[in-house]
């Protein structure tokens, strides 16, 4: 997956300074992940998260929860992705703009 668009470099949550940058160069880290998007997503309350867009390689199967246990370890937990969106990579190159993330993971939040 390309994505494009500007990487916002700080968001506040829960009073907290956010890196979105950081937290996708830690979701890079973990075993079968081959790219990562983390973006601001709005909750129903109006709260600022973030939320994270993950491609995994075809032969892994990372959960949720795994990532985020992973991400855990690593940060706070006002800094943990709320909502998080994994594919399996399928070898096709596509471009995604933080933009059409972001309504990726906001109609997901809204299906909870």
């Amino acid at each position: 997956i390309v994505v494009a668009g500007r990487i916002a470099e700080m968001v506040e949550i829960e009073g907290q300074r956010a890196n979105p940058l950081r937290i996708e160069i830690m979701l890079l880290e973990v075993r079968g992940v081959e790219s990562a998007a983390v973006v601001p997503v709005t909750t129903f309350g109006g709260d600022l998260r973030l939320g994270a867009y993950v491609v995994q390689s075809r032969m892994s199967t990372i959960s949720e929860a795994q990532l985020i246990d992973e991400l855990r370890v690593q940060c706070s937990e006002a800094h943990l992705p709320t909502v998080v969106e994994i594919v399996t990579a399928d070898g096709r190159s596509e471009t995604l703009s933080r933009a059409e993330i972001r309504q990726r993971l906001q109609g997901k939040l809204r299906k909870r």
